[in-house]
């Protein structure tokens, strides 16, 4: 796209905070919403609003970093690890639905 401008292409490597929770953090669902009642990330936080879907994206971000393995020493490993590392082992359960039968 830039080169039809007459521009250099853009390099920029891309991360996927929902990857790299998959991998770093087990959880039944792993959408934006689910994850951020799940983990308390951004109380405030209206789905699929621009603003608040950021900030919950930078809180989950943060929060997978918490999980990584000691070998992660760049970005380049931390893209590696969110595309080709094994996923964790999904609940059985959805901790939502154990939370409402008990109220």
């Amino acid at each position: 796209m830039m080169q039809r401008v007459g521009l250099e292409p853009l390099i920029n490597r891309s991360l996927c905070t929902i990857d790299l929770a998959e991998r770093t953090i087990s959880a039944y669902r792993y959408g934006l919403a689910y994850l951020n009642r799940q983990l308390d990330l951004y109380g405030d936080a209206t789905h699929h609003r621009a603003l608040y879907d950021a900030m919950t994206a930078t809180k989950l971000f943060k929060k997978t970093l918490q999980f990584l393995p000691e070998s992660i020493e760049s970005a380049e490993d931390l893209i590696r690890f969110s595309k080709e590392a094994s996923r964790l082992k999904r609940p059985q359960f959805d901790p939502e639905l154990l939370e409402e039968k008990e109220s």
